[in-house]
């Protein structure tokens, strides 16, 4: 029995946070794997290209093949007001370089919008963002964009959810999925 246990009491050490459960939250990205429901711009996506992070080959290739390429995934639904996160799993090519990365979640209509510059070395990583959405628009997406325009960038599993942090990964394989 650990010392902190003792006589069946917990001894609070001071400055430590208990874990707390993560929340039922779900993932309104349509077909969080794959690239069939993206939106792009100067990209070309090979799918199920190299091995993700659970070890499956679910890895999408995005190659940019001209100026401002992107690619995006938008939710479906109505978002009521509150606050969101997105997140995506990431890895830059280290022999074609994206040059710098950005992550945006932001609405439709681009009026509320977050964003992060992402360093990436070509290690397979987890980046999210935060942001509270007032509703007024009807839908969120999560765009990743690049400064080469032949770089390519790996992508899997994107997925927005009503939490204020990226929880761990909810598969999402339907194509329809409401708020």
């Amino acid at each position: 029995m650990p010392w902190d246990y003792a006589f069946n009491t917990i001894i609070p050490t001071t400055g430590v946070k208990t874990y707390s459960l993560t929340p039922r939250v779900t993932n309104y990205l349509p077909l969080t794997r794959g690239c069939q429901s993206i939106v792009g711009n100067n990209v070309t996506i090979s799918r199920m290209n190299a091995a993700a992070y659970d070890g499956t080959y679910n890895l999408d290739k995005a190659t940019a093949t001209g100026a401002s390429p992107y690619v995006r995934k938008t939710t479906t639904g109505t978002a009521a007001a509150g606050r969101y996160t997105a997140s995506v799993w990431l890895r830059a090519d280290t022999t074609n370089t994206p040059g710098t990365i950005t992550f945006t979640f932001s609405d439709s209509s681009g009026g509320q919008t977050v964003s992060t510059t992402i360093a990436n070395s070509g290690s397979l990583q987890r980046y999210s963002v935060s942001g509270y959405f007032d509703g007024s628009v009807s839908t969120l997406r999560a765009e990743i964009s690049w400064t080469s325009a032949t770089g390519v960038v790996y992508l899997d599993g994107r997925q927005i959810e009503d939490n204020d942090w990226a929880s761990e990964m909810i598969s999402n394989t339907t194509s329809a999925l409401h708020f």
